[in-house]
């Protein structure tokens, strides 16, 4: 809450230097007196302010929250999830908030990461369950390889319990078949409780 309350007093501030340009276009910088280095400068500080409010502790700000901070949340956020050289919890917190915007652009992305060998396991740990969540029974084709096929045991588990979170037979057809080749019994048993949600 204190980190939420900061923001907002960071934006306050901004805004109070910022009359010149309207809210409606945050992004305009042709507009008449607008430098690109007083538009950089605002960005920065709205970055600022979207990483505080990510940094908040045990859960990703709301979709209320981030746009209430600013209009162009999305523009923000997606920065940040995509930038892979950003502190790895700001990452994480930012790829959650991405799913708020559950559109073939952001599916796009997020299973792009899923399949690229570069990306770290322990981010797959929130992929799984992220594209599960954001984006239903579409991510069904995207969670099974990680079921059946991946050589991390926990990966395999955490791929399971996503498939769990969906209402959908295809998902219970995939969990079927990991418990049946499944070679680790707690593994087994895992996706064995996965499936029993889906019956």
């Amino acid at each position: 809450m204190k980190l939420f309350l900061i923001a907002l007093t960071l934006l306050s501030l901004l805004a109070t230097g910022a009359n010149a340009e309207p809210a409606a276009k945050p992004s305009d910088t042709s507009a008449p007196g607008v430098s690109d280095d007083a538009s950089a400068a605002r960005d920065a500080h709205i970055e600022e302010a979207v990483l505080m409010l990510l940094s908040q502790h045990h859960r990703a700000p709301t979709l209320k929250q981030l746009e209430g901070l600013t209009p162009r949340a999305r523009y923000f956020v997606e920065r940040i999830a995509r930038d892979e050289d950003a502190f790895a919890f700001h990452r994480e917190r930012a790829l959650i908030a991405l799913g708020y915007w559950a559109d073939d652009a952001t599916f796009n992305y997020l299973a792009g990461l899923l399949d690229n060998p570069q990306t770290d396991e322990s981010l797959l740990h929130t992929l799984l369950p992220l594209l599960a969540n954001s984006f239903g029974e579409r991510a069904v084709g995207e969670l099974t390889p990680f079921v059946l096929e991946h050589d991390n045991v926990q990966v395999r588990i955490s791929a399971a319990a996503a498939l769990g979170r969906l209402n959908s037979d295809e998902a219970f057809k995939i969990l079927d078949i990991a418990i049946e080749q499944e070679p680790n019994p707690i593994a087994r048993q895992r996706i064995e409780d996965a499936a029993a949600r889906l019956r």
